[in-house]
């Protein structure tokens, strides 16, 4: 064995440790957002610094300070091996911090990191170059974004066969009523009630957590086995996706839950989001129902010119909120629910909206909505060891939903805080929104602190976790209480949950 060979070697090590974290930081981030580019790409407009990141200056440095001032690869090699022993330092440092990022283990990301772990240690033995390696470093996002093109070659047609099957299976079903809920925010906890609401008179199937889409939709239509109902929560991005769903389960009955700006940046604009939750109302068959937010605007123009069978469901009479739930009575039937908010009073209403025309009676409703646990709303009130109240609202984020949590916090006497990262893929409304709530954060909070840059204009900016954590210590009162909306940086994430141990759900008295 040469000491050249060893040498290379080496360098290899150093180089491969450190590129790993960034090939799984680009793949965590790539299956966060579904391995949709169009989506990878909305992020990368608001923070550069994923495409152009340090990684990217460095390596262009080096390459330069190579090809200007050493002609001999060799002295090239030995700085690059210097540098690249310190990164993967750095990156074992990370390691040891659990600072990595490491995406979920699926099938899919398996083939894809397998590929791109191959090609990383083919290509560097097959060019052993200082200049390949650094010409890598720069371009990194194309070369990830070039490997799962690859991969979704071959997904491509696994997927179609598996929507192909779905519809195939669907027919199988005739007595099957299919739900079908949309919307830009509540679909989640709409769907999470009205199973609860259903599964006592009927056989209920619904889709999973995070199960929105066309192919995961299509994956829970074949491991339908006997069910009397098929409750289909159904997202979307673009026009057209909706549609694609509702081609595959045919809904009978559709509810539009709310629309808002919510994914503007890639509908494009409000109308084409407007249009594309319509896909579900216009898949419906002539003797569907079809059940509106009767407090959406949008939603009410939809009503006003829909043809179909049609209901609305509105807030309810008497409601009384407090902290640890609420109270409200529909024709007569009381109702006392420990979902927070009041936005999740109207969840139920449209659920039971649902239900009344499936012969489920408000009397029985009543009784299965008060042992509702908080989680089914979308927001859980956890008590942290030092006695701090938290409100992790972290599951998702929109505008509604971001006002109604705020409503929600400012029901608490004591000193409130809300860490918030900002909301995403709201293209050309993102600075209107992000105003219209920090309007709303500075009349209710004490304490605000974004964990992004440059998206609000009076909200503290704060990146570290540490600094973050010993600003909440300052919250001890029994009734002081922090709000956690959106999804926080994972590292901060892991700080809190040490901070809190179970949920609380108070019973009043």
């Amino acid at each position: 064995m040469t000491s050249e060979f060893i040498f290379i070697f080496l360098l290899f090590i150093f180089w491969f440790i450190h590129i790993s974290r960034r090939g799984l930081f680009f793949a965590y981030f790539f299956q966060l957002k579904e391995y949709r580019i169009d989506r990878f790409l909305e992020e990368a407009k608001r923070k550069k610094e994923i495409i152009f990141s340090k990684y990217f200056f460095l390596g262009i440095a080096m390459l330069l300070i190579s090809l200007l001032f050493f002609s001999n690869e060799k002295i090239s090699r030995w700085i690059a091996t210097f540098v690249y022993l310190f990164l993967c330092l750095y990156s074992l440092y990370f390691l040891s911090k659990k600072k990595w990022q490491f995406p979920k283990f699926t099938k899919k990301m398996i083939l894809w990191l397998g590929l791109i772990f191959v090609s990383q240690i083919v290509l560097f033995f097959v060019f052993q170059s200082i200049f390949f390696v650094l010409i890598l470093e720069i371009l990194f996002p194309l070369f990830i974004y070039l490997s799962l093109k690859i991969v979704q070659f071959f997904v491509f047609f696994t997927k179609k066969k598996i929507i192909q099957k779905a519809k195939i299976k669907r027919k199988e079903f005739k007595n099957l009523k299919v739900i079908g809920i949309t919307g830009s925010y509540g679909k989640t906890s709409i769907k999470e009630i009205l199973y609860e609401l259903l599964k006592s008179k009927y056989k209920v199937v619904k889709t999973q957590k995070h199960t929105n889409t066309e192919i995961g939709v299509a994956k829970t239509v074949l491991n339908l086995e006997d069910a009397d109902i098929f409750i289909c929560e159904m997202g979307a991005y673009k026009r057209g996706e909706i549609k694609s769903i509702c081609d595959i389960v045919k809904p009978e009955i559709g509810i539009l839950t709310g629309i808002n700006e919510q994914h503007l940046a890639l509908f494009g604009n409000q109308e084409n989001i407007i249009k594309g939750k319509y896909e579900l109302i216009e898949s419906l068959p002539e003797n569907g129902l079809a059940i509106f937010n009767g407090e959406n605007k949008y939603c009410i123009e939809l009503f006003e010119k829909t043809n179909k069978k049609k209901l609305k469901y509105n807030f309810a009479k008497d409601i009384e909120v407090d902290k640890y739930g609420s109270k409200f009575v529909i024709d007569g039937v009381k109702f006392e629910i420990k979902l927070l908010g009041k936005h999740n009073v109207l969840n139920i209403l449209g659920a039971i909206k649902i239900a009344l025309e499936l012969g489920i009676s408000l009397e029985e409703s009543s009784k299965i909505c008060n042992g509702l646990g908080q989680e089914l709303g979308g927001m859980v009130l956890k008590q942290g060891i030092d006695g701090l109240n938290i409100i992790d609202s972290s599951y998702s984020s929109n505008p509604d939903g971001v006002i109604s949590a705020l409503e929600y916090l400012n029901l608490w006497e004591g000193k409130k805080a809300i860490i918030i990262p900002g909301l995403i893929e709201l293209g050309s409304a993102s600075a209107e929104v992000h105003k219209r709530i920090e309007e709303k954060i500075l009349k209710v909070c004490d304490v605000a602190i974004t964990t992004a840059k440059g998206v609000f204009e009076k909200i503290d900016f704060v990146s570290s976790p540490e600094e973050i954590i010993k600003r909440l210590r300052q919250f001890s009162e029994q009734d002081d209480v922090v709000l956690l909306e959106g999804r926080i940086p994972r590292s901060l994430e892991v700080l809190l949950k040490r901070m809190t141990h179970r949920s609380v759900e108070h019973v009043r008295h």
